[in-house]
Parts: C-alpha cells; sequence; structure tokens
C-alpha cells in the first residue's frame, strides 16, 4: 500500500470554456454519508457488505468499473464470485498457489492446479482500502500465471515479471492513481507518489516512468545485486535498476520492490525444492521395487538424469 490517507467528502471540476464563456461544473463523486477516514472494515455491517461498499466505490470509476467487470469474469470462470476470493488479512496482498498433485504410487504422474485468493489489510481505512483492493485485483485478473516447477523459472525473469509484467506492480499502482484521480479529479488531494507519474500533458499516467521508479532501491543496491549474483544471474539484464533512492516499497516485505522480488522468489524456491526432493525420493524407491520384466534400468538413469537437473537447480534452496 503505497498511497497516503485522504479523508474527502466531495469535490467538484470545473471546466472554463472561454471561448463560449461558460463554465461548466461535473460532480466526480458525491457521498455526504461517506467517511474515508473511518476503517474500512464496519463491525456493525460486517466483512461482506464492507467489501460490498469498497466495490461499489470502486465502481464509480471508469477504469475501476472496467477492471471489476474482468474481475468478476475470471471469477465466474473458475466457479467462484468476487466475494468468494476476497478475505480480511493481516496485510493486503493477492495469494495464488500452485497445487502440485501426485499420488505416492504413481510420482511420475503430475497434475497442477492453481487457486487464488485476495486478502484486504483489516487495519486499513476505507480510502487505504479502496486503493489497496484495486490494486490487488489488478494482480488478479491481469497478472499471468507461473510454474516455478520448470526449469525455465528464474530469478531475472521473476524479477521483471513482478515488477514490469502485465499485471504486475507498476500496473497495480496506476491502476490505483487512476481511480483516484477518476473519483476525485486532478487537484493536488491524491498522493505525491502518483504525481510522480502523471504527464502534465496528457494528464495520464506514464507507465514507462513507473517502471524507472519501481527499480530504485537506493541503499539497498549493493545488497540486491550481490544477492542476483549468489544466484548465478545477470544483474545487468535489470537495465532499469539503480541506487536512487527507493520510493515504492512492498509492504509485504518492508522493502525496495527488486529485493522484494528477490526475497519472494528465494521463498517459492525453498518450497518448490523440499517438494521436489519428495517426489524424486519416492521415484526412486518406486524404481528400486520394479520386477526385473520391466526395463529397471532405464528408469533409474531417467531419475539419475532429473536428480542431477534438481541438484543444480536447487543447490542454494536445500
Amino acid at each position: 500500500m503505497l498511497i497516503g490517507k485522504i479523508a474527502i467528502v466531495f469535490i467538484w471540476i470545473f471546466i472554463l470554456q472561454s471561448m463560449q464563456g461558460v463554465v461548466f461544473a461535473r460532480v466526480l463523486f458525491v457521498d455526504e454519508n461517506t467517511d474515508f477516514s473511518a476503517h474500512w472494515l464496519d463491525p456493525q455491517l460486517g466483512s461482506e457488505e464492507s467489501f460490498k461498499k469498497i466495490l461499489r466505490i470502486i465502481k464509480r470509476s471508469g477504469v475501476g468499473r472496467e477492471l471489476l467487470q474482468k474481475a468478476n469474469r475470471k471469477a465466474y470462470q473458475q466457479g467462484e464470485t468476487l466475494l468468494d476470493i476476497i478475505k480480511v488479512g493481516e496485510l493486503s496482498v493477492s495469494d495464488t498457489t500452485l497445487l502440485r498433485k501426485f499420488y505416492p504410487q504413481n510420482p511420475e504422474q503430475i497434475i497442477y492446479e492453481t487457486k487464488s485468493k485476495i486478502f484486504l489489510n483489516k487495519e486499513l481505512n476505507l480510502m487505504d482500502g479502496v486503493l489497496d483492493l484495486a490494486h490487488e485485483l489488478t494482480h488478479y485478473t491481469h497478472r499471468s500465471a507461473f510454474n516455478p516447477y520448470l526449469s525455465n523459472f528464474n530469478l531475472i525473469d521473476f524479477i521483471k515479471s513482478t515488477i514490469e509484467g502485465t499485471g504486475g506492480e507498476v500496473d497495480a499502482f496506476l491502476m490505483e492513481c487512476r481511480i483516484l484521480k477518476e473519483l476525485f479529479g486532478t487537484t493536488n488531494k491524491y498522493n505525491g507518489n502518483c504525481k510522480k507519474l502523471l504527464d502534465p500533458i496528457t494528464g495520464d499516467f506514464l507507465r514507462e516512468k513507473g517502471i524507472e521508479l519501481f527499480y530504485q532501491v537506493g541503499e539497498y543496491y549493493k545488497a540486491t545485486v550481490k544477492t542476483i549474483n549468489l544466484y548465478g544471474e545477470n544483474v545487468d539484464l535489470l537495465g532499469n535498476l539503480n541506487s536512487h533512492d527507493a520510493i515504492y516499497i512492498s509492504s509485504a516485505y518492508g522493502l525496495p520492490y527488486p529485493l522484494a522480488a528477490v526475497k519472494e522468489f528465494v521463498s517459492i524456491m525453498d518450497r518448490v525444492c523440499v517438494n521436489d526432493h519428495k517426489r524424486l525420493s519416492l521415484l526412486k524407491k518406486k524404481s528400486a521395487r520394479m520386477p526385473a520384466s520391466v526395463d529397471r534400468e532405464y528408469h533409474i538413469q531417467r531419475i539419475d538424469k532429473e536428480y542431477l537437473s534438481f541438484k543444480q537447480r536447487c543447490q542454494k534452496h536445500i
């Protein structure tokens, strides 16, 4: 969560058309009963009605309405509704879990399945709740799923995908800024971190500028480079990484996003390697019990080859 607290009841935008000598006024957002400084989670309403309230506010924005349509469609395709996937949490985070299933008697046959949930920080005020939920819905709706069990899953691609990929951190933050602008206008009421991305000519937010700023890690530059090198990756492939003061910080890790992505990658690979070690151990036991009529040697060689690949990939995680 990067945008500061804002408590606004309503705001008017005046568009002066000097050629006609007429002033037009358009109300972007009016709800005199809405207190954006209050907690989003209203104990009198309960969690479901509190979520519905946030969704109604997001829907008042054009980009927010489009986001909700796409998010609803994705949830429906998975046999769920948005209210099924949104939960109250300690932090605001999108949690996509890749389930890898195999039976001990047949560890060669693997089935992959993904499950997604969104958690919204229960301590936020209503304004931050609206923006955080829009942020996480952007991840849920647009971010491509990845499979860390595949051999081509690597740190550099993961960092890039996390920050600048479709539905990544830059896109999610831009969604916050656009919704905030549409609801409350182009006054200085929205946060300065959004203004850093605003094009003064077009009035839109610049994705390229967002990518540039999200790679600023400040005092963590050396630690980020060292960790990336430790995993045998070429840090030069992250051309935007720089030591300028970090502006955007991951709430999950309390670190600039590039280093937070590194930490997340390591956490993922630690779990992947533990699971792969269990599966390979089962494969070895199964091969040892194969009857003589089966080409046991072929199976053993195949497992040995897979185990060698596992050791190369997981030597820093086991």
